[in-house]
């Protein structure tokens, strides 16, 4: 029960936190209007207002890892549906099942979450 707990503070810290992060990296595009983590089911939830668009952009991220491999991070994202069909069929080609490198400031922050 307390370890439940701890993790729903955990989400909702970070979703604040990463809402602010994320926001200042997009912000030329648009900006993050909801972000909510639940790290026992390992899904991220995301709405964003995208500028020229009349609908917000819905996402939803299930199944994801950090790895460390040679001394380098690694994030993987294992499934990303959007509610944009075209969208999803770029993150099939390009985000799904790859690895990105995490830069080393923002390992810490994501370890946290994961």
């Amino acid at each position: 029960m307390f370890g439940h707990m701890f993790n729903m503070a955990k989400d909702i810290a970070f979703s604040a936190t990463g809402k602010s992060l994320l926001n200042r990296k997009i912000d030329r595009f648009g900006k993050i209007s909801h972000l909510e983590f639940d790290s026992n089911k390992e899904v991220i939830e995301l709405e964003v207002i995208l500028k020229g668009e009349t609908a917000p952009l819905q996402v939803l991220i299930t199944g994801y890892t950090l790895q460390k491999i040679e001394g380098k991070h690694y994030l993987r994202i294992q499934n990303i549906k959007t509610s944009r069909e075209w969208l999803n069929q770029v993150v099939e080609d390009y985000v799904q099942n790859k690895e990105f490198n995490v830069p080393k400031k923002y390992v810490r922050l994501i370890r946290k979450v994961l």
